[in-house]
């Protein structure tokens, strides 16, 4: 059997055309075939900056304040569940030295160092308002704050504001009037989340510290003058005593004397006690002894000693002596006199 074998037809020809396509064309086509990236979990902070406001450094309570950490995380975009933070917040010294964290240091160049000597003004931060745990770092006497975020299933991210709180440590070594600050920028903060071990790295949150120390005097220990029993012929006599005054560092001050007469010129009288005595002992106050010591009376001011007594303050008390002198009880009936005098300190 015979069979012709099969026999193909041509191919149909094509024609074949290349299309010009633009470059930007191109990478438009394949972008838009590419997945859009998914954005991932996060989380950021800023902080309130801490003012401690005008500071009495003489107060008996050091002055404290409180700030806040404000949170806010961001959970992946398209998680529809809720999702948790394990948030850590660390502090170091600030813009110093790490040697300086214990107490932390204000300075008045806004910038301390381990080289610096004082006036400075120690305080630290702190995790609650009765100031028992410092906040710092893992590496230093402290710890971070540590603060769980939970972002709930219908929110795509949450903020939460983190209290902290700062107090003023005495003593106060040479600290004069003046604004105090430290700043907190650079690698001087670090908040880290999830499984991030607490340290310094990763996000960062810049405040400042800052606390105006302003000029003050106390007076202290003020005790009286006794000329004790005297005869009623008695002359000359003289009689001491003393107070202390504290004034912040190179405060200068100036102190008078008021008896209760308003004397300009330290002449008191002493009035007798006992009732139906209309008699009055005058006396002069001094602030050197003897019967001729220097008159010290109540024309000082804040600018200028007149007949006062001016010091510096040191930021420790200082004592001053004061005298009094009386010529003569001859023409007084027998019986007990006092006076009050007013300390008056100006700076």
């Amino acid at each position: 059997m015979h069979t012709n074998p099969a026999v193909n037809p041509p191919a149909t020809p094509v024609k074949q055309t290349a299309l010009p396509l633009p470059a930007g064309a191109l990478l438009a086509a394949l972008l838009a075939i590419l997945p859009a990236q998914e954005a991932l979990a996060d989380c950021t902070a800023t902080a309130q900056s801490i003012h401690f406001g005008n500071v009495n450094l003489l107060a008996p309570s050091p002055a404290t304040a409180q700030g806040a950490v404000s949170v806010t995380c961001t959970k992946t975009a398209s998680r529809s569940s809720p999702q948790s933070f394990n948030v850590c917040l660390a502090v170091d010294g600030g813009q110093t030295s790490q040697q300086t964290l214990n107490p932390k240091r204000l300075c008045k160049s806004s910038r301390c160092s381990n080289n610096d000597t004082p006036p400075f003004v120690t305080y630290d931060l702190y995790h609650d308002p009765a100031h028992t745990r410092i906040w710092s770092t893992p590496r230093q006497n402290g710890r971070p704050i540590d603060v769980t975020i939970n972002v709930p299933a219908g929110a795509a991210s949450h903020t939460v504001d983190v209290p902290f709180y700062a107090k003023l440590i005495p003593p106060f070594t040479n600290v004069t009037e003046g604004i105090y600050s430290i700043g907190f920028g650079g690698g001087s903060t670090s908040l880290s989340y999830g499984n991030t071990s607490c340290g310094i790295g990763g996000r960062r949150f810049a405040f400042t510290v800052t606390a105006n120390v302003i000029k003050n005097c106390i007076i202290s220990e003020a005790r009286d003058i006794n000329f004790g029993t005297v005869q009623t012929s008695a002359t000359n006599l003289q009689g001491q005593s003393s107070f202390k005054v504290t004034c912040t560092q190179g405060t200068p001050y100036k102190i008078g004397l008021q008896p209760s007469n308003n004397n300009q010129n330290g002449q008191g009288v002493m009035r007798a006690v006992q009732a139906g005595n209309p008699d009055g002992v005058p006396y002069q106050l001094r602030s050197t002894a003897g019967l001729n010591g220097t008159v010290w009376g109540n024309t000082a001011t804040a600018q200028s000693t007149n007949n006062g007594v001016a010091g510096t303050g040191s930021g420790t008390a200082q004592k001053h002596d004061v005298y009094a002198t009386i010529d003569s009880v001859n023409n007084y009936r027998p019986g007990e006199y006092r006076d009050r005098v007013i300390i008056n300190v100006h700076y």
